[in-house]
């Protein structure tokens, strides 16, 4: 077993003084790098000496390289203390100037200890550790035991305070450095504990101490590519020391060490000791370096604050608000301005804007903020980053650019600092649904001071998801809009361009024999009636559609239905060619818009005479039923299918006959609809059509 033992001491001896050399090859001229070099050479001497010993079976004749092993142990703590006081510090120097006299007697006491006191170090062996070679500890091996264990609290109560005081990127970079020399001192604390307590020197124990070493050599050549360097600026301060979880550690496991050697003593369990050890030492590795993992707290952190913490917020509140602020706005600005105040008042942060992407120039641009507006915007600093657009897009969680452990965000900060100190901009949610992604919304810092804890961030995300979709919707509503905007555009388009395209060849066929029958004054009365017809029916088109564009005011007063039919079928005498037959009841008068009435008087006796033709027959009656006034137009003509009724009457642009628009049985419906009536309808193919206007006798509507 001591054969194994002194193959892992020299290992152990091989790795530190390899990584010394590589470290000091980085930088000859840093302090940091120099310390780094010297801990690290003090221990590959302390075990390449404790491997000779081994090799020598910790036998008599061996003390001497136990004598050399202790040496270079004094010169441990007093190199890695002066490490500690510098690593990853903006004002390593003044501190270093400040601790050197106490130092330089901290590295001073354990030398003198081990070279004047050399024969006051070991008793002679004796039995007592079954089937061991023991080697008991004199007075001056105890005393510089002890002064280990306190000096490996205060250089691990050092260290922990750099690393409580560095944040994101900086603690990512030191961290593995850290971790290494924690396990180095938390295996010496162990070590040092266990040989006080049996007073002797323990191979299995020491042996420890060299696996120690060969894990810490991994975690620094981790670090070494992660850090070319260990020059960082961090300021500790110096009230980390007095709450450090170390001293709190150190001084429970040292109350458990004397229990469980008790323990160990009176079970008899002695043997089974240094398996068990390792297999703790390798699990506190292990959960060191998860618990310095940052992605590993944040998923911690979040599945506390999700499902066992109580929560900060009245979400259900919050859901209400956001629904009722945004659900009815159909204007973009509208949308996003009521977004970022919403943002703005739940977290307290009075610099809060969205970027929303623009599909034309491919840049992401203001859309809503509570400090500026687009034009200031773009005087200041334009657009947002595409590079920082990219990152966010890839990101599922909001981003903290204050306090990132992502290398990239940092970088992309330093890069484009202009834009972050300009927006105001700490922390970022991509807005996204699905799949799509719409843009960006920024953070500033919150007028306390406070940062974001975890269910902050998960609620901005939250909040994020649906401004997403609040926005992805509006803005297919709105293309949805234009689309049919544009279709009903084009479909009008193509109907003026029809009829003025028949209006023109009439046009055309009476200006070629213009010169021939110029002198016969019938040519040219006909030439007049075509051309003012020709005018009236251009000024008839222009005020269906202008009607379907913009509603109208109704300009009410008081009438007789009977009398609006009688005066319409008066000024359409000559153009009704079918038999009308009139059965017109008594009615009492009603307020309605004389002249919208008009039109749908109108509309349906024309309908009516283009579906019978000249030799059909309509029919004309009015009735009062149950509080409603009743017109009816009924006529013999060729009827509509039930699936025409269905899908397309009374829509825009949709006809059974060959002439029109389609547009009045639309308008007519606007119109009786506005003045809260109903119109209905029955027809059969082959027998005829009834159209029903039904109009209430009292209402109060004035818009159409």
């Amino acid at each position: 077993m001591l054969i194994f033992y002194s193959f892992i001491s020299f290992a152990a001896a091989l790795l530190c003084a390899s990584l010394g050399i590589l470290f000091l090859v980085k930088d000859r001229r840093s302090f940091v790098h120099r310390t780094f070099f010297l801990g690290t050479t003090a221990l590959a001497l302390e075990q390449g000496f404790m491997g000779l010993a081994f090799l020598d079976g910790l036998a008599l004749d061996g003390f001497h390289w136990l004598l050399l092993k202790y040496i270079a142990s004094s010169l441990v703590p007093g190199a890695w203390f002066f490490f500690s006081l510098s690593f990853a510090k903006a004002n390593y120097q003044d501190i270093v100037q400040r601790w050197k006299w106490r130092g330089l007697v901290a590295c001073a006491l354990p030398i003198i200890l081990v070279t004047v006191f050399q024969h006051d170090l070991f008793v002679l062996p004796s039995s007592g550790y079954p089937s061991r070679p023991v080697i008991q500890l004199g007075w001056s091996a105890k005393l510089l035991h002890i002064y280990f264990l306190l000096l490996s609290v205060v250089i691990l109560t050092l260290l922990e305070g750099t690393f409580r005081a560095s944040t994101g990127d900086k603690r990512w970079r030191i961290k593995f450095t850290i971790l290494g020399i924690a396990s180095i001192f938390a295996a010496r604390i162990y070590a040092t504990s266990q040989e006080l307590l049996f007073g002797a020197e323990i191979p299995d124990v020491e042996a420890i101490n060299a696996l120690a070493g060969i894990f810490a050599s991994v975690l620094f050549s981790v670090s070494l590519a992660r850090n070319r360097v260990m020059h960082l600026d961090l300021h500790v301060s110096q009230a980390l020391l007095w709450n450090s979880l170390t001293l709190l550690v150190t001084g429970v496991y040292l109350l458990g060490a004397g229990l469980l050697a008790r323990a160990i003593q009176i079970s008899g369990g002695a043997r089974i000791l240094p398996v068990g050890t390792l297999l703790m030492f390798l699990a506190l590795v292990a959960l060191g370096v998860l618990l310095m993992s940052d992605q590993l707290r944040q998923r911690a952190k979040r599945l506390l604050t999700r499902h066992m913490q109580r929560p900060h917020y009245d979400y259900r509140n919050i859901w209400t608000t956001f629904t009722s602020r945004t659900s009815s706005l159909l204007r973009m600005e509208e949308l996003c301005a009521a977004v970022v105040k919403m943002v703005s008042e739940t977290f307290g942060v009075p610099d809060v804007s969205i970027w929303l992407m623009n599909g034309s120039l491919n840049q992401l641009k203001l859309a809503g903020s509570t400090s500026m507006s687009p034009l200031q915007a773009g005087q200041v600093f334009g657009y947002v980053p595409m590079e920082l657009a990219i990152f966010m897009e890839e990101q599922s969680f909001p981003v903290d650019f204050e306090n990132s452990s992502n290398t990239k965000a940092n970088a992309l900060k330093e890069q484009h600092g202009q834009f972050f100190r300009g927006a105001s901009a700490r922390y970022c949610v991509a807005l996204a649904s699905g799949r799509k992604w719409v843009g960006l919304m920024f953070l500033g810092d919150r007028l306390t001071g406070e940062s974001f804890s975890f269910e902050d961030l998960d609620l901005l995300q939250t909040l994020g998801d649906h401004a997403a979709a609040s926005v992805l919707n509006l803005t297919l509503a709105q293309e949805l809009m234009q689309a049919k905007q544009l279709e009903a555009f084009q479909t009008v388009s193509a109907f003026f361009t029809h009829d003025l395209k028949n209006l023109a060849s009439s046009l055309s066929l009476s200006l070629q024999n213009l010169n021939t029958y110029y002198n016969d004054p019938g040519f040219r009365a006909d030439l007049l009636r075509s051309i003012s017809k020709s005018v009236e029916k251009i000024n008839s088109m222009c005020g269906r559609v202008s009607s379907l564009r913009q509603g109208a005011t109704l300009k009410r007063s008081e009438v007789n239905l009977n009398k609006i039919i009688k005066s319409t079928l008066a000024e359409l005498n000559g153009r009704l060619k079918a038999s009308l037959n009139e059965n017109l009841g008594p009615l009492p008068k009603i307020a309605v818009d004389q002249e919208e009435i008009q039109k749908v008087v109108v509309n349906l006796l024309l309908n009516a005479q283009e579906a019978v033709g000249s030799d059909g027959e309509i029919r004309v009656s009015t009735e009062q039923q149950n509080g409603w006034i009743i017109l009816s137009v009924r006529d013999n003509g060729c009827g509509m299918s039930k699936e025409f009724i269905s899908n397309s009457l009374f829509r825009p642009f949709q006809t059974t006959k060959n002439r029109g628009m389609g547009i009045g049985l639309f308008q007519s419906r606007r119109i009786v609809e506005s003045h809260r009536g109903k119109i209905e309808v029955e027809s059969e193919e082959g027998k005829g059509t009834t159209f029903r206007v039904l109009l209430p006798v009292k209402d109060t509507t004035e818009r159409v």
